[in-house]
C-alpha cells in the first residue's frame, strides 16, 4: 500500500529523539567572511565570552564567483563526514559595448554567379 504524498518531517535520530542538522543557514552577510583560506564566522553571545568574538576555519577548494556577498549555508555530508559551504553571490553584469550594427546579404544567381549588399 502506497502512501499519499505529504509535507516532510523533521529527520531525527532514532536512538537519541534529537532533530539532526543537515543545513545551518547563515543570513546576515556580516555575520561571516568567506576567503579562498578561511571561513570566520561570528558567534553566538554566549560563546563570545568563552572562545573570542569569531569562529575562524580553514577552507579548501576555490572561489568561483567574486561579487557581493548575500547568504551561506553549512551543510554536512553524512556519509563522506564533511562540512561544505555554499554561498550566495550577486554578480553584477558586464558592460558591454555597443557597435554599430553591419549587415551583409550574399545572392546566388544563375547568370551572375554571386551578387554581395553590404550596409552600415
Amino acid at each position: 500500500m502506497e502512501r499519499p504524498p505529504r509535507i516532510p518531517r523533521y529527520l531525527k535520530d532514532r536512538r537519541t529523539r534529537r532533530r539532526t542538522f543537515r543545513i545551518i543557514p547563515v543570513k546576515a552577510p556580516t555575520s561571516y567572511a568567506l576567503d579562498s583560506r578561511t571561513l570566520s564566522l561570528t558567534l553566538s553571545r554566549d560563546l563570545r565570552e568563552k572562545h573570542g568574538g569569531r569562529l575562524v576555519l580553514k577552507t579548501k577548494g576555490v572561489l568561483r564567483f567574486h561579487g557581493t556577498p548575500k547568504t551561506l549555508e553549512l551543510k554536512y555530508d553524512w556519509v563522506k563526514r564533511r562540512w561544505y559551504a555554499h554561498q550566495v553571490v550577486e554578480v553584477p553584469e558586464p558592460v558591454r559595448r555597443t557597435r554599430p550594427e553591419k549587415h551583409a546579404a550574399l545572392d546566388l544567381g544563375a547568370r551572375t554567379l554571386a551578387a554581395l549588399a553590404i550596409e552600415g
